[in-house]
């Protein structure tokens, strides 16, 4: 899609481009929620790790 065409079609549903700090603030709010939403899936195996050993090897599903 070029860019004319884009502008094009903002032009035509009568939309515009969200700020740069508007969307800084969008995608911060999105890697929070993600984060928790992580958290919560992974409590479990968080929750029983005694060592830090055991903390950082849980870690690794995510890598």
């Amino acid at each position: 899609m070029d860019f004319e065409k884009l502008e094009n079609d903002l032009t035509r549903e009568n939309l515009t481009l969200a700020s740069t700090s508007k969307r800084g603030r969008a995608f911060v709010i999105d890697e929070v929620l993600i984060s928790f939403l992580v958290i919560i899936a992974y409590w479990d195996r968080i929750s029983t790790a005694t060592t830090m050993n055991e903390s950082i090897a849980e870690g690794k599903i995510f890598l």
